[in-house]
């Protein structure tokens, strides 16, 4: 804990010392689509470069590494479609491919029809290699983290371990029945962010007092804890999905795959990822977890910032203004 602070206020002092505000004081926006109303926060010049969260956090998860990302692009970060201050859709789906047409549209609505950098963290990384796929003209490179997609290895970790071990995995498979989820989770919204924080976490719980009071908020704000389940139960949907459209092709943008020492380690994700794209670096984020906007944050954007700068120059500023 006391070294994910320390990293955390260094990653913080660097973004001040170059003249990046704080991720909560970036301007917002929201844009209407066709099934639901997103809300994002932006800031930065250079080439677009997009933030996925993953569950059961929202854009929140970046408040860390988009500061020290937006030094060299112009950093974009929604709180997807039921988590945040972005509205739950109707009709409510959050599937891979309803995540990645809200990216479309998103990036549509900014003007941005050039290529386009992509992190994906956890389920966020779903929409992002749905949209890697079905755009590969827009994407320049892709990150993933934590997350093997459904079909091509995710089921291989829903299964709890053989000890009953509570910090093994039992929620994925829960969570894919959404009533039984919610008559037994409904109302127990903070015990069950204070076990996911622990869960997986490199050591102790990996986020402040205060956002684990922020993600609270969002959780229990009516119909969003459904929605957070939603994302999850939308797995199996996924796999049909991803087998479909990745049969006898893979994900064209280079791939670089990123997992905690202390949850998923890049040796161990990396033959999942090899199986959809065609290019996979897996690099293992040492002495983090799963939450790795908020354990070594300042590793993850440098591995991130490293692998686009490669072909940064290539690709065409945003033109947003902060």
């Amino acid at each position: 804990m006391m070294l994910a602070l320390a990293i955390t206020l260094t990653a913080l002092l660097f973004s001040l010392t170059t003249k990046v505000p704080p991720f909560d004081s970036w301007p917002s926006r929201r844009i209407k689509l066709p099934e639901v109303l997103i809300h994002l926060k932006y800031h930065g010049t250079g080439p677009p470069l997009v933030l996925l969260h993953g569950q059961p956090q929202h854009s929140l998860t970046w408040h860390t590494i988009a500061p020290l990302l937006a030094r060299d692009y112009t950093v974009i970060v929604p709180d997807g479609r039921g988590a945040g201050a972005s509205g739950i859709p109707y009709p409510e789906k959050y599937t891979a491919e309803a995540l990645a047409k809200d990216l479309d549209g998103i990036l549509t609505a900014l003007n941005i029809s050039g290529k386009t950098f992509i992190v994906g963290h956890d389920l966020g990384s779903k929409a992002a290699a749905a949209y890697a796929h079905l755009h590969p003209e827009k994407v320049a490179r892709l990150v993933v983290s934590e997350f093997a997609l459904p079909g091509f290895g995710f089921e291989g970790f829903m299964v709890p371990d053989a000890h009953g071990s509570l910090n093994s995995n039992w929620h994925l498979s829960l969570f894919t029945v959404p009533d039984a989820a919610m008559f037994l989770l409904e109302g127990r919204e903070r015990k069950l962010l204070q076990w996911f924080f622990w869960h997986a976490a490199y050591s102790g719980s990996a986020v402040s007092p205060e956002h684990l009071e922020r993600y609270v908020y969002e959780y229990t704000k009516p119909g969003y804890l459904r929605s957070a389940i939603g994302w999850y139960s939308s797995v199996l949907e996924d796999a049909v999905f991803f087998e479909r459209v990745l049969n006898g092709s893979k994900i064209e943008a280079p791939v670089l795959y990123l997992g905690g020492e202390a949850s998923a380690p890049g040796e161990l994700a990396k033959p999942y990822w090899e199986k959809v794209a065609k290019s996979v670096t897996a690099v293992t984020i040492p002495e983090g977890g799963h939450w790795i906007g908020d354990e070594n944050p300042g590793f993850v954007a440098e591995q991130i910032g490293e692998f686009f700068g490669e072909v940064r120059e290539g690709v065409p500023a945003a033109g947003l203004v902060n």
